[in-house]
């Protein structure tokens, strides 16, 4: 897999096509083969989602505002239809597969709120 979407296939991986030679939004970052290795997904820095094979389009981030861009992709290989895009903030986002987390908001802030706001607000009360 290149930056720019390109496949090589090696050994007995079948090669089901690639972006390669295309204009892109963003950087492909991200491969993950679907459950019957018939497929495969490529994903880019800002969410976009590229299906291959038999491998099912089940939605992406791309066109979205992101707090950090998506690094990394992995197929749901116990129902083999989904996959979780990961951002390099630990942000986590599901596609046709379980959640099993909570938003990184409420992991870091029980009481809800706009967790960087509070860190600014806090950051001006100590200059003060």
């Amino acid at each position: 897999m290149a930056s720019d979407g390109g496949i090589f296939a090696f050994g007995d991986a079948a090669y089901e096509g690639s972006e390669g030679g295309k204009t892109l939004n963003a950087p492909i970052v991200g491969m993950a083969a679907d459950k019957t290795g018939k497929g495969y997904w490529l994903v880019a820095s800002d969410g976009g989602i590229f299906a291959f094979g038999d491998a099912p389009f089940e939605g992406s981030e791309g066109g979205k505002t992101l707090n950090a861009p998506i690094v990394g992709i992995a197929g749901d290989v116990a129902t083999g239809t989904g996959y979780w895009l990961v951002g390099a903030d630990g942000g986590i986002f599901a596609f046709n597969c379980p959640f099993e987390g909570r938003r990184r908001q409420d992991a870091e802030c029980p009481h809800g709120g706009d967790l960087r706001q509070r860190r600014r607000n806090r950051l001006l009360a100590r200059r003060r």
